[in-house]
């Protein structure tokens, strides 16, 4: 049976309200779009592979959206009613609802669903690392560290699902500043996943942070991506109070390539152009990728900065805001606590602290980045 028309329409439109940023539209013409598919029934979905693939594809971007939204309770309901149609799925639907109601403030609820997932399937890497990323996301520390160490030593389990546990506990030690199992946690990242080489942004930002420049510097000689390397020679000499040197070497990555020729090193060479107050190539460089959905935390505090360089600031603060969320739904979250609420983490604080910004726009932006001083 083909899906209906008027199914189709209804999911083209939420995918038009999506791209154009208009979240409730989109929400309201998925919700139809689902709601409608539901009311066939559990035995029609699954018996007409269509149907079934556009219910998962459509609650799931449902979800994700009422999740931004800060809807918890309407998402949390909605993943309750998708066990019934996808019941192989069960355990990662539950999954879901647990994280949603962690997130939701329901933290106890969510921890012991987590928990009784873990005692019905104790070898399924996928239930230890979502109880793991919850206990990092409740800076519950401790008990992060002895899950995801579980989760890390299922042998059976793919190398790459591995590396992602110790990637957590790098994420984990780097936030209680333990340098060295911080650096051991990366290494075996790499062991068991060697493109995460290519990916070492993390790792540089916070050994630069950490001061353990022998170890940037070891990391650097076995670089050999030339975009990196120089931007991250650059990033090495500033740390050590060498401007005039990291200059010289951001002014050569910027003169040796143009936007489009930047490949797998586009936050680095954006990061570099505001350093050089040249945000107008941040923004040529960045921003078409953000565009396409591909978004990352530290990408969007870049673009943020770039457009309070530009005196863009309604701009500035919208793309800041969307970093303090995603920052806040990150694991572990990369927001802090403010008396003001949230504020960015340290890596983009650090930056918003080294590049030039005009005085009024910057204390239109210091609620983003600098806690409150409250009176003696």
């Amino acid at each position: 049976m083909p899906i209906p028309a008027d199914y189709l329409t209804l999911q083209r439109k939420a995918k038009k309200y999506f791209k154009f940023g208009d979240l409730n539209a989109a929400i309201d013409h998925q919700y139809q779009l689902v709601q409608r598919l539901m009311d066939l029934g559990p035995e029609s979905i699954q018996g007409q592979t269509e149907l079934a693939r556009l219910l998962d594809n459509a609650s799931r971007q449902l979800v994700d959206a009422l999740r931004w939204e800060r809807e918890y309770e309407r998402a949390i309901s909605l993943q309750d009613r998708l066990i019934p149609f996808f019941p192989k799925e069960s355990s990662t639907i539950r999954m879901g609802a647990a994280n949603l109601r962690i997130e939701a403030g329901q933290e106890e609820q969510g921890i012991l669903q987590l928990q009784e997932l873990v005692q019905q399937d104790p070898d399924n890497f996928w239930t230890w690392i979502n109880l793991g990323a919850a206990y990092l996301w409740l800076e519950r520390y401790r008990e992060a560290e002895d899950v995801l160490k579980k989760a890390a030593g299922l042998t059976h389990e793919r190398k790459l699902n591995r590396a992602m546990a110790y990637k957590y506990l790098f994420a984990l030690y780097t936030i209680q500043e333990q340098i060295d199992p911080a650096i051991a946690a990366w290494r075996e990242v790499c062991r068991l996943d060697p493109k995460q080489k290519e990916m070492a942004s993390e790792i540089y930002h916070w050994l630069a942070y950490a001061h353990q420049f022998e170890e940037m510097q070891k990391l650097l000689n076995v670089e050999t991506h030339r975009q990196k390397i120089l931007f991250y020679k650059g990033y090495y000499a500033i740390k050590q109070g060498n401007f005039l040197e990291a200059n010289r070497q951001w002014k050569m990555l910027i003169v040796d390539f143009e936007p489009d020729q930047v490949k797998g090193a586009e936050d680095e060479y954006a990061e570099a152009c505001v350093h050089l107050l040249n945000p107008t190539r941040a923004i040529m460089t960045i921003e078409p990728l953000v565009n396409k959905g591909q978004m990352n935390y530290f990408r969007i505090v870049i673009l943020g900065l770039a457009w309070a360089q530009k005196r863009a600031l309604e701009r500035a603060r919208w793309y800041l805001n969307m970093a303090l969320r995603l920052g806040d739904l990150d694991r572990p979250r990369r927001t802090r606590l403010a008396p003001q609420g949230r504020i960015l983490d340290i890596h983009a604080r650090m930056l918003y602290a080294g590049i030039v910004i005009d005085q009024d726009i910057r204390q239109a932006l210091d609620s983003y980045f600098l806690p409150k001083k409250t009176g003696l």
